[in-house]
Formats: C-alpha cells, structure tokens, sequence
C-alpha cells in the first residue's frame, strides 16, 4: 500500500450472507500501481497465438476490477494466488478455467469494487479509459468505434420507425433539417426535423382544418336544434293560449 493517496475504512458485504466485513483502501494508487492493474488486467484477458492477439473482451471488466481490489485495498487474496501458481505447475490439476470461475465469484460475490469506485473520485474511471487505451495499442481492437457503429445502427433504427409513413423528399428534408440542430442527434431532434418539414405542415393544416370541418358541422347541428326546441317552445305556448281563449 502506498501513502501518496488517502487510506479509508469501507464495510463490504458478501451476498446472500448476513454481517459485513471491514477492509481498508486507497483513494489512488503510484504509477508502479497504475501499471500492475493495467498490464495484469491485459495479460489475462489477451493470448498470443502464433503471433496473433486473441482479445476476451467479455472478461476484461472482471480482471479489472479483481486488479484493483487487488493493489488498491487490504483485502485477502491469497487462496486466489494459490490458484494462479498451481494452474502454472503441469504437475496440477488446477487449470485456467478454475483460476477464472474463482476470481469471477470473488468479484461479484461483493460490493467490495463498488465501494472503491464510489470513494475514489474519477481515478478509477481514469484508469479504465487508460486501460482501453492500451488494450486498444496491443490488440489493434477499437471497441470506441464498436460503440459508435452501434449507436448509428440504434440511430438508424429510430428514424425508420419515425419516417415510415414518410416520403423520401420529406425524409431528405428533415434530414438537412436535422444536420443544422446543434448537438448530438437524438430520437427527439428527429421528431422535431420532420415536424418542420413541409408535409408534416401540410398535414397538420389538414387534420385542423378536418377537425375546423367537424366543429363548423356539430355547430350547425346545434344551432338546428337551438331552432327546433324554439319553435317547439313557441307551439305549446300558442297552444296554450288557444285553450285558455275556448274556456
């Protein structure tokens, strides 16, 4: 543990169980320690193979954060340890595998990370972009670019959903429309560009004045029935009159 950063008490606890359990850490770790978390973190998730870099993705969260609780707190790893060192004795029937499944229950059988992460400031989320950044130099995988692809396919999906009903003039349109909003576009900048393209006016005119049609016709109606309750009004009343003119 190193004195360059503040060391705090955290209480974890273990899931499905009762109790917590206190443990220390550091808001920060040296640079020495920056690159035991980073450079541990991508040996175990990256094989050379015949000199080609096969990249695990789905594990590096994982080893990330076992890393951490690792070099940044005083909680007991050892029998993890052991593990790593029997899986690299050929005489032992530990392998890989149990090395993996052991520190994945580990990890997420506590909410020792997240007590780090919430009290360290933005040093972890630091050196998980760090992270990133050099898996990205080792392994050439760019999973910025993974994100952006699916956020236009997302994109992309919304606007067919949005523009069914839709001419391509009209889509064009709102499409140059939606290419002078300021800011990142968005399922509600697409709505708006195509409520400012000339067939969406159009129709709204349209539907106002069907609903102008609709309004001018009940009150017709009304004023119809206005005319009829008078002159039934008007009937019983002379009505009325003739029977008291007979008595």
């Amino acid at each position: 543990m190193n004195t360059m950063y503040d060391r705090k008490i955290g209480y974890y606890s273990k899931y499905g169980e009762e109790g917590t359990t206190e443990f220390s850490f550091n808001t920060g770790t040296t640079l020495s320690g920056k690159l035991a978390i980073i450079n541990n973190t991508i040996a175990s998730i990256t094989d050379d193979v015949n000199g080609k870099i096969l990249y695990h993705s789905i594990a590096k969260d994982i080893f990330f954060r076992y890393f951490v609780i690792k070099n940044m707190t005083d909680v007991d790893t050892s029998d993890i340890d052991e593990l790593i060192r029997d899986s690299k004795d050929n005489d032992s029937e530990t392998n890989s595998s149990d090395v993996i499944d052991a520190i994945e229950d580990f990890v997420l059988s506590t909410n020792i990370f997240e007590i780090v992460h919430l009290n360290t400031g933005n040093f972890i989320d630091t050196l998980y972009a760090s992270l990133n950044y050099d898996l990205t130099a080792y392994t050439g995988v760019r999973e910025d670019l993974n994100n952006i692809l699916k956020s236009a396919t997302d994109l992309v999906n919304v606007i067919i959903d949005k523009v069914s009903d839709f001419d391509v003039p009209t889509i064009m349109e709102a499409g140059k429309k939606l290419s002078q909003m300021k800011g990142k576009p968005d399922e509600e900048k697409i709505v708006k560009a195509f409520m400012e393209t000339d067939e969406y006016k159009t129709t709204q005119d349209e539907i106002i004045e069907n609903k102008n049609d609709i309004i001018r016709s009940q009150k017709t109606e009304i004023d119809e029935l206005k005319s009829k309750v008078a002159t039934d009004i008007t009937e019983i009343k002379n009505a009325e009159n003739d029977t008291k003119i007979i008595e």
